[in-house]
């Protein structure tokens, strides 16, 4: 089971301790967290209404309009999946429209936790939301071409080393030693490590549920959402 970043932010909603957590789907390709979740892309009230080119014109005009496209996952985590409505290709890339929104749905929210996208289409996109964002999560695989990859990704994007966290993602018996992944990205945060599980596969297809996250997964993740609040 591959352990991505969209089924990593799922369970991480459910598991960190925040009052009021809103989740926002930015991979503008692979739009799935709403079905991770088990709900609806959007309210049923909106569906017909953007389906009006009129309409969604006009509903583009105005960033806040974002917010009509919440969905209620449970009493703590909303979820904002179809941002492709508010934003087109173009306006989507204005650093200080994005920033506007998060910073009006930060009164709203404890905690805001955004999926990114990593096709090299929208990476204009991805920089700007992590700019934006206090903490950024890196998920790398102990083999010698993820490491790679990833160490070339964040030298060449020069974020702010302070707010990068890592996490060793998919342990097995055949990856590389935690500490040999440490010493290759000393710069930075680690702040855990996720086992490989084939259990994951159950969590997908039951939506979440909570009682398929079994007690070694909501354990590595606990001590992950506790290093980041």
């Amino acid at each position: 089971m591959v352990l991505g970043k969209t089924i990593f932010i799922s369970i991480l909603s459910r598991i960190v301790k925040a009052k009021k957590i809103l989740v926002i789907d930015f991979d503008l390709v692979n739009n799935n967290l709403y079905t991770m979740y088990g709900v609806n892309s959007m309210p049923r009230s909106m569906k017909d209404k953007l389906k009006d080119d009129e309409y969604l014109s006009e509903f583009r005009l105005n960033e806040r309009n974002i917010e009509k496209l919440l969905v209620k996952v449970s009493h703590k985590i909303d979820l904002i999946s179809s941002v492709k409505y508010v934003f087109d290709e173009n306006y989507i890339l204005k650093h200080e429209k994005i920033e506007e929104m998060i910073e009006k749905l930060k009164e709203k929210y404890d905690l805001i936790l955004i999926d990114t996208t990593s096709d090299i289409r929208y990476q204009k996109l991805m920089k700007e939301l992590i700019n934006i964002s206090s903490k950024t999560i890196c998920l790398v695989e102990g083999n010698l071409v993820c490491m790679k990859k990833t160490k070339e990704l964040l030298e060449t994007n020069r974020q702010n080393t302070k707010k990068i966290n890592i996490i060793y993602n998919k342990k097995n018996k055949y990856t590389i030693e935690e500490n040999v992944l440490k010493m290759v990205f000393f710069k930075y945060k680690f702040i855990g490590m996720l086992s490989y599980d084939c259990k994951y596969d159950k969590i997908i297809n039951k939506n979440l549920n909570a009682l398929y996250i079994t007690s070694n997964i909501e354990k590595e993740f606990t001590k992950i959402a506790n290093k980041l609040t």
